[in-house]
């Protein structure tokens, strides 16, 4: 009797420590990151947990050759996907509003489809490149990613996600959009490969 009790002691405790586990984004390597990538090289990075300890943040500036800088934001969680933000939400929250928008497809081998928008503020004007990943599948929309999630789950899978929300100040539509789709097909494989080494399975 007293083995069944011990038994079933560890069980309850290896299954606490497992939903810890997986609730934790503490551990999320963000700036394992590349720092540099073919053409850019990173200037300046933070990486920040949230209050509460629900996300990882990664901020992180990139800058070319031609002196050309790029914001990039990851955010990452284990299992609170409602923490992830709504990146075009949040740019109409700062007084930016939307007045393009694609989904835009890597052609190389791991594909990377995403949003792409063009946003507008006074005489200020940006590109915006939106994507959702987890091991397991991808999304441009924080939306899209959410039905996937809850269909994995569905299927049996529970790997943590993240969102690339990259930003390039532009007085060239199209150079700004060449540098977030040239970043993003370089980091987005990474950060997928990232997020799919993380545990638990």
């Amino acid at each position: 009797m007293q083995a069944v009790v011990l038994v079933a002691l560890i069980a309850t405790m290896s299954i606490g420590w497992h939903e810890r586990r997986e609730v934790s984004a503490a551990d999320i390597p963000l700036a394992q990151l590349p720092q540099e990538l073919r053409g850019w090289q990173t200037v300046q990075e933070e990486v920040s947990l949230s209050e509460g300890g629900a996300y990882r943040l990664l901020e992180r500036t990139y800058e070319n050759g031609d002196g050309y800088r790029l914001h990039m934001t990851v955010q990452a969680t284990h299992t609170r996907l409602g923490s992830l933000r709504d990146w075009s939400l949040s740019s109409m929250a700062e007084g930016w509003s939307v007045e393009d928008e694609s989904i835009w497809s890597s052609a190389r081998e791991s594909a990377v489809r995403a949003r792409i928008q063009r946003l507008v503020k006074g005489a200020r004007s940006r590109v915006a490149l939106t994507w959702y990943t987890s091991a397991e599948s991808h999304a441009p929309t924080l939306q899209s990613a959410t039905l996937k999630a809850w269909r994995d789950r569905l299927l049996g899978g529970k790997k943590p996600w993240a969102s690339l929300y990259m930003v390039a100040e532009t007085t060239s539509d199209t150079a700004a959009e060449d540098s977030v789709t040239d970043l993003a097909q370089q980091l987005g494989p990474e950060l997928q490969q990232l997020m799919s080494e993380l545990g638990p399975q």
